[in-house]
């Protein structure tokens, strides 16, 4: 399958007699390293085999319909297609897809605000988001030798996947056993098959400088898991080093998310793997000098009209953003507002109505506005703490006053994160200014979503795009609409 043998040791996955080389990782060969076991080979192509179930869509983020692995691989390429400009691409698992609703992608999001900073502003390289939860590598080579990449041709493509590979759970719906064979990967194995997708993203995108970031996981240095990514990052490093290639780049920088001590730093990197909304700017500061120097910008003409912050607010909220994030999903053409729950009074005051009011930085014309209930138990005892039946949605003109539109939610009182889609009959919302939720008791909402469908300049179709950090509400348009989608 590729071309120069990868010796088995004890201590390293590279021959020990290799050289410094200019082709070194595209000539790598790779061999099981488990004769007879039933699990997956790290580094050969592979369709996860939960494919279209959706029963893993609340615990991955995956929003806006594209409810199973395929759907979102398929909206992947759909928006490569139509972004064929783009000048940067992240490849990678939930991590990745953490950096949120950005680029088209609709997936709920922790990074968004970080993405789209004035100090980053990765929109400014046509950035696409191609994470996808719980992918390892094996799976994530399959995307790209089926499409992923096909069509484009970034300055940069940042990589970090392998977590998931040293992860083998047991009896857990969202990782059917067929997908997950145990014993987790080895370490070995693990840079086995990050360098070969190394090697996918060389065959598919040539022209494209690779950072690849180390794979990070363990919540001490003596966890066996942060002993396994410690080794097969020492593993990949390796070989980045014996390869001479100018357009390869490794990273390590897991420190940046670690106390002294070794253990994680809470505010960043909470249980060993996943970011807060610190942790992405933390990985957006460390990757920066690799974007400036390599990602390809693209022309102003695609990002027009970038439009300034706006509010959300609400009444009555007892525990506001409750156990989860309230940090937004921005510059999607189908806009989140927020990533997990907003509760309202969920077990505080049920006496007033919760009212959740959500002002644009300016009016717009709005295609539609969906509605998703929350999408887990959190907090509640049963399924019906989850419905959104009995709010009313307003849509509201800019004096404030005009009800553009009005409906009372009635939803399915047996499904978690269903989303309630509204258009006023296929006419729009013209001249929209707020978005309001009014609870007859509390308000549990899982995310707040629309699509604008014109602005008075330019005058394009365009997307709106939105993201709440606290109170404040992040508005960025795009000339480039999928409302089809």
């Amino acid at each position: 399958m590729r071309a120069l043998l990868l010796a088995l040791t004890t201590c390293s996955c590279l021959a020990p007699s290799a050289s410094a080389d200019p082709s070194y990782i595209d000539n790598l060969v790779f061999t099981d390293r488990s004769p007879g076991s039933p699990r997956a080979n790290s580094f050969e192509a592979t369709l996860r085999l939960d494919a279209n179930d959706a029963s893993f869509a609340g615990a991955a983020g995956w929003g806006g319909g594209f409810n199973t692995w395929q759907k979102q691989f398929d909206h992947t390429k759909t928006l490569g297609a139509e972004r064929s400009y783009a000048g940067l691409v992240f490849l990678g698992d939930s991590v990745t897809q953490g950096w949120g609703a950005v680029g088209g992608r609709q997936v709920n999001s922790i990074g968004a605000n970080s993405w789209k900073s004035s100090e980053h502003n990765f929109g400014k390289y046509g950035a696409l988001n191609f994470g996808i939860a719980g992918d390892q590598t094996q799976n994530l080579i399959y995307r790209i030798e089926n499409g992923t990449l096909d069509g484009l041709d970034p300055g940069l493509i940042v990589l970090m996947i392998g977590t998931n590979n040293l992860f083998a759970p047991t009896g857990n719906p969202g990782f059917p056993a067929a997908d997950y064979v145990g014993p987790a990967h080895t370490a070995e194995e693990v840079a086995d098959g990050v360098l070969a997708t190394v090697q996918a993203i060389r065959q598919h995108a040539p022209n494209a400088n690779i950072l690849a970031l180390s794979t990070l996981r363990g919540l001490n240095n003596a966890d066996p898991d942060r002993v396994a990514a410690n080794a097969a990052n020492a593993l990949v490093k390796q070989a980045f080093d014996l390869d001479t290639n100018p357009q390869l780049h490794y990273l390590d920088y897991a420190g940046l998310f670690r106390n002294a001590n070794g253990t994680i730093n809470a505010n960043m990197n909470s249980d060993g793997v996943h970011f807060t909304a610190a942790g992405y700017e933390t990985w957006d500061d460390a990757i920066q000098p690799f974007v400036n120097q390599y990602a390809t910008p693209v022309a102003d003409a695609f990002f027009p009209n970038v439009a300034p912050r706006g509010v959300a607010s609400w009444t009555n909220s007892v525990d506001g953003s409750f156990g989860h994030y309230a940090f937004g999903a921005i510059d999607g053409d189908l806009t989140t507002m927020n990533h997990g729950d907003f509760n309202g009074s969920s077990g505080g005051n049920a006496a007033a109505p919760d009212v959740f009011t959500l002002e644009l930085d300016k009016t717009y014309n709005l295609a539609n506005v969906e509605i998703v209930n929350r999408g887990v138990l959190d907090g509640g005892s049963a399924v019906s703490d989850a419905r959104l039946s009995g709010t009313v949605l307003e849509v509201i003109g800019a004096n404030g006053t005009d009800v553009l539109f009005t409906t009372t939610l009635a939803d399915d009182s047996t499904q978690l994160g269903e989303t309630l889609a509204f258009n006023n009959g296929g006419a729009g919302f013209a001249g929209a200014k707020f978005i309001r939720l009014t609870a007859n008791n509390f308000l549990h909402i899982r995310e707040l979503r629309a699509n604008v469908a014109a602005v008075p300049e330019p005058a394009s179709a365009i997307s709106l795009g939105a993201a709440i950090v606290g109170l404040g509400f992040f508005v960025r348009t795009e000339t480039k609409s999928l409302l089809s989608h």
